[in-house]
């Protein structure tokens, strides 16, 4: 059984613990598969916190009743059709939907929501903050959304006829 050290940790471990590669020496991965699964793990929080920075502010926020714990947040569809948007363009995790805003210049479709207020909004149609959010906030824009669901200035993303918003 061959051996090998792991570029991160340091350790010396059997080579069944790599994952293959055919870029790198031995046909072997540089870092272990522990070191390598945490090393994504910290890219992956990394992105999701850039992208709710964003979409709310750093540090990021429900836009609706202001929770920031990171734990609760998700980044939500304004319109609604997040699963169909997602389809449309093969979007399957934080990673993809991140580099896709940034690709398109960070389109105003998205907003940060704590999994309660999302929740409530996808059975309820709107959130229990809602009275609260029309009072803070004064401008007509958001005054109208929270009447309408749409805004004015964005009706390019409603797929002609079946009422669907991408």
């Amino acid at each position: 059984m061959e051996y090998k050290k792991c570029a991160h940790c340091r350790k010396n471990k059997k080579t069944f613990f790599f994952n293959s590669s055919k870029m790198h020496k031995g046909g072997v991965a540089s870092w272990c598969k522990s070191c390598g699964a945490e090393n994504q793990k910290k890219h992956r929080i990394r992105v999701r916190y850039e992208l709710l920075c964003k979409y709310s502010g750093n540090p990021p926020f429900c836009v609706c009743c202001k929770e920031n714990n990171l734990s609760f947040l998700a980044l939500d569809h304004k319109f609604g059709g997040g699963n169909i948007h997602r389809k449309k363009y093969k979007l399957k995790g934080i990673r993809q939907i991140s580099s896709w805003a940034k690709k398109n210049n960070y389109p105003n479709i998205f907003r940060v929501l704590c999994h309660n207020c999302n929740m409530a909004e996808a059975i309820y149609g709107k959130c229990p903050h809602y009275k609260f959010m029309s009072l803070e906030n004064n401008s007509d824009t958001k005054k109208y959304w929270y009447e309408t669901k749409t805004f004015p200035y964005e009706m390019e993303w409603i797929i002609a006829g079946n009422g669907y918003y991408i």
